[in-house]
């Protein structure tokens, strides 16, 4: 006697998950998945343009004007819409203060803060934006 699966079944598996996977999709709205979608989108840009600010004042020896220049200098692929940064002086550590600012307000801001807790949702006159704050020790 052979042991195993027929064929049938199989096919009786597969499409069962299959039906699974149709109601899953069918019942989540599809503005609840965009906007996990730009919230994940947000975050990110979050972390790539920290992680090239970071290795700009490494290597350069000198902070960045603006997120043109990380994209000139090829630190950063593309500037993302909707974001800056901004410098404070090195504070009495020789640490520069860096703010990332996201000032759209096209994205659910607390699905982006479940995503990246560092990230403070600030109130810049009659906006609210996320500010990424983190600061960067001088090395030479």
């Amino acid at each position: 006697m052979k042991t195993g699966f027929t064929l049938i079944e199989l096919l009786i598996v597969i499409i069962i998950i299959a039906i699974l996977i149709a109601a899953t999709i069918y019942l989540t709205p599809a503005n609840t998945i965009m906007a996990n979608t730009k919230a994940r989108q947000v975050a990110q840009n979050f972390r790539a343009i920290k992680t090239a600010v970071e290795s700009y004042i490494q290597i350069e020896k000198n902070k960045p004007d603006s997120l043109e220049e990380l994209v000139e200098k090829k630190y950063l692929s593309f500037s993302p819409d909707g974001f800056s940064i901004n410098f404070e002086n090195a504070d009495n550590n020789s640490k520069y203060i860096v703010q990332i600012i996201y000032s759209k307000s096209n994205v659910d801001f607390e699905k982006v803060l479940e995503i990246l807790p560092d990230v403070r949702e600030k109130i810049d006159g009659t906006e609210k934006v996320l500010v990424y704050s983190f600061s960067i020790p001088k090395s030479w």
